[in-house]
């Protein structure tokens, strides 16, 4: 595997997909990002129990292939690179990537690839797509309210009933409630609860200058949220809000 990429593209990919990846994960394969380069793109993968994410970037690709890298050696790495574009070379001889940005040039030791899950991927049963500032509003209106305490685990997330062409979100901690409504009459009816840490990196996520829209799409007990290159798949909560 080679190929080329912008530094600053490359450090805000590592960026995102670091929220999914635990500095004490459940096992160590979940502490390396999945880089995966073919058709002048590359998508880096990070994952653990609760959640996945993954995001792609335009490169110029040499030679096709994919690594398993240390997520904390690469991540400070990358920051230290100060050329505008970054290469990155698999040595297979020697089980390692070659780094090479400006004058910097670093070698990192390889995980083994094929340890690494299948990125979470699905046909949805049923998908909402909300314009960026919509939802934005609707989760900042809502999500202060809900708890952090992870021993109440409903009431860590936000609950999102669509019924009869209006979307309501329901933040609650039991003490204080919070509720915002929004008029969408091409929405297919819906009721879950999002895992606040959803709603953070669809937050986090929405900062580009152009227009962007979210698509919320749900099988069984999962949510997988597309933001432009973004995917997001994370488990529901389970359970009922107290009527």
């Amino acid at each position: 595997m080679i190929f080329s990429c912008e530094t600053s593209n490359l450090t805000k990919a590592i960026q995102t997909v670091l929220s999914s990846i635990s500095s004490k994960p459940s096992t160590p394969v979940f502490g390396g990002i999945h880089i995966i380069a073919e058709n002048n793109k590359i998508e880096l993968q990070g994952m653990d129990i609760n959640l996945s994410i993954s995001t792609t970037i335009d490169a110029q690709i040499e030679e096709d292939g994919e690594i398993l890298i240390t997520t904390h050696h690469f991540s400070e790495l990358v920051k230290k690179m100060n050329g505008e574009t970054i290469k990155i070379n698999k040595e297979i001889s020697e089980n390692t990537v070659r780094l090479h940005s400006g004058k910097a040039d670093f070698k990192i030791l390889l995980m083994n690839v094929m340890d690494y899950p299948k990125f979470p991927q699905f046909n949805p049963e049923r998908t909402v797509t909300i314009e960026d500032e919509k939802i934005k509003d609707l989760i900042k209106k809502t999500s202060f309210a809900c708890s952090t305490d992870v021993a109440r685990p409903l009431f860590t997330g936000v609950l999102c009933e669509i019924e009869d062409g209006v979307i309501t979100f329901v933040g609650t901690n039991t003490h204080r409630l919070a509720i915002r409504k929004l008029s969408k009459t091409d929405s297919e009816n819906m009721n879950i609860i999002i895992p606040g840490l959803v709603l953070k990196e669809i937050n986090k996520n929405l900062s580009g200058k152009l227009p962007q829209e979210v698509k919320i799409s749900l099988l069984n007990n999962q949510i997988m949220v597309v933001i432009d290159e973004t995917i997001i798949v994370s488990r529901l909560i389970e359970g009922k809000f107290p009527d």
